[in-house]
């Protein structure tokens, strides 16, 4: 498939760092990750699930962190 298009119209943005009270929600970003990943069953998926919200797998929390531009948030 091929296509063409235009940028009509660029929006700035800024970053802000949160508030003294901006927490994260380890359950929710590590739940929310499976929606990026395949696994080859279920029990692998709740198992990175676990190992996750035990800190395994701190890339998944620098990713979410990244993205909504939350450095520096507590978990």
């Amino acid at each position: 498939m091929k296509g063409i298009f235009t940028v009509t119209n660029m929006l700035e943005t800024t970053t802000t760092t949160p508030s003294a009270g901006a927490k994260i929600n380890v359950d929710a970003v590590c739940q929310g990750a499976l929606a990026y990943m395949t696994f080859p069953d279920s029990k692998s998926a709740d198992a990175f699930v676990l190992e996750c919200k035990e800190g395994k797998h701190p890339e998944v929390i620098e990713h979410y962190e990244a993205q909504l531009h939350l450095d520096g948030a507590a978990i």
